[in-house]
């Protein structure tokens, strides 16, 4: 099945300066342009106030790349690993960071359940859950669909190897609660060769976002204890246990 048989293509402004055109799918091009605005235009990810580059960024969960674009238009020079395991989003990722060096897609999740299969979210901004078909069998029917394809699921350790960086200057984890999965399994080894980070976390339960925040928190405090973490943006109102954070490796 070719993925871009429907395409589109917009510009948007970027916060430091410029505009960028971004192709997105035509059929869920308002679920594409959400992400584009939130990441590149208004940029949540705080890339403008970067102040140092980055040389190695790794953009886990790199839906149709519109972060690595912004690291790229930003700090041309950085070498970037981009996941991503949707099908669909991959070949849109490729499409828009083709005209840059030194940018690796990798069609994967990572994560520490080998053999999952991949759930995507209906009327969503492109999110897939990392799911076995034991667990998706006792799901709400209706909400996800299942993909019948295989998704490669690596390990953060197996990340690092696949990239050949010593250590990354900067992680953006989107990978719907994958990032739970990884800060609870890697090795402190593994977790020490991270620098700065942002991104989301997601937490089952019935956690309010500041309670779930607490919880992340206290296990992002363990698994990386030479970071500082920050709240930024989150909304109790937030239906689920989502929320924003940024940790800066301590000095």
């Amino acid at each position: 099945m070719d993925e871009l048989t429907a395409i589109v293509h917009r510009s948007y402004p970027a916060k430091w300066g410029g505009r960028r055109t971004f192709t997105l799918g035509r059929d869920e091009a308002e679920y594409d342009e959400a992400v584009i605005r939130e990441v590149f235009v208004e940029d949540t990810y705080n890339v403008a106030d970067i102040t140092e580059a980055p040389s190695t960024v790794f953009d886990i969960g790199a839906h149709i790349g519109t972060f690595t674009v912004a690291i790229k238009t930003r700090f041309p020079d950085a070498r970037v690993v981009a996941i991503e395991p949707h099908p669909r989003n991959v070949a849109l990722l490729k499409e828009n960071v083709k005209d840059f060096e030194n940018v690796t897609v990798i069609q994967g999740a990572v994560g520490y359940r080998k053999g999952s299969l991949l759930a995507v979210g209906r009327n969503a901004t492109g999110g897939s859950i990392l799911v076995t078909p034991e667990e998706y069998a006792k799901w709400e029917p209706g909400r996800y669909d299942l993909l019948d394809e295989p998704i490669c699921v690596y390990t953060i350790e197996e990340l690092f190897a696949l990239s050949g960086f010593d250590e990354v200057d900067l992680t953006k984890w989107d990978c719907e609660g994958g990032e739970i999965d990884c800060f609870d399994n890697m090795g402190m080894g593994t977790a020490q060769r991270f620098n700065d980070m942002v991104g989301e976390f997601h937490l089952s339960g019935a956690y309010t976002v500041s309670e779930g925040y607490e919880a992340f928190e206290g296990l992002a405090g363990w698994t990386f204890p030479h970071h500082e973490f920050f709240r930024r943006q989150n909304d109790d109102s937030n239906p689920g246990c989502m929320g924003w954070f940024q940790a800066r490796r301590r000095k």
